[in-house]
This record gives structure tokens, sequence and C-alpha cells, in this order.
């Protein structure tokens, strides 16, 4: 699946798609991250902070286009609190920066396999039943 939208959105490749011009609504209270194309590990993650509110609460909606360039090899994730808000026995919460560590170290992998490290280590941290979804988008930005 993770590959025929990529293929969708980008038929061509990266080349087709060398910025990412938009905005980024605030979904979950969440950035997008992108992992750099790196030559080794781990990658840098810049958060791509959302550059407006919630769509669709607000009758006037106002939003600021942002644009980023994308490099091949650059991994983007969005993700939901399903993801950061997972917690422990302890009632610690997964966070943020551990799932920054996961695609720090592992955005080299294929998408389906980044897909599979990413939620993996979600539920060895949180070995319950979870309380909320777990989404994760991956694309990578291929030649």
């Amino acid at each position: 699946m993770p590959l025929r939208v990529n293929s969708f959105l980008a038929p061509k490749g990266c080349a087709q798609l060398q910025r990412i011009r938009g905005f980024t609504a605030d979904i979950s209270h969440h950035p997008f991250l992108r992992a750099d194309a790196g030559n080794g590990l781990p990658r840098q993650v810049e958060r791509l902070a959302s550059t407006c509110t919630v769509l669709g609460l607000f009758s006037n909606w106002d939003c600021v286009l942002s644009e980023v360039q994308l490099r091949p090899g650059d991994t983007l994730l969005l993700y939901t609190d399903g993801i950061t808000e997972a917690t422990n026995d302890a009632g610690e919460e997964f966070g943020e920066s551990r799932l920054i560590e996961t695609l720090s170290a592992q955005a080299h992998l294929p998408v389906s396999s980044l897909l599979d490290a990413l939620v993996t280590d979600v539920q060895n941290f949180s070995p319950t039943e979870q309380g909320d979804d777990i989404t994760l988008v991956v694309s990578h930005c291929r030649s």
C-alpha cells in the first residue's frame, strides 16, 4: 500500500516533488518530521511545525504557506497522538523524542520496514492494549 500512495503522489519520483509547498494543518498537535538523506546514521530529524490551525473548526481560517526542499533519500513522517501518548506500565508516555530516535536510526529502511519498526517500538514500550489509534504516514523521496 505505501508504494501505491507514493507512486500516486509522485509517479516520476522525487524529481517531481522536489519541494513540498503548502500548509501543514495542525491535525493532532504534532508536526511532520523530516529525516534528512544523510550519508550516515543516525540521520538528522527536523520538525516541520504546522503553519495554521485545525481545518474545519473555524469559519475564518487563516493559513501561511511554507516550503521545504526535499532531496533524494529524505523521509517524511506524519503521526497522530496515539503514537506519542502511548503509555507504559509506569504511566510514562512514548513521547516525540523516542519517535525521533527510532526515525533517525531507521529512516534508511524501506517504507514498510520503517513502519513496522516504528509500530514495534511503540508496542514494545506500551505492551497493553492501545487506548488510541496508531496512525503513521511515511514517505521516502526517491531520485
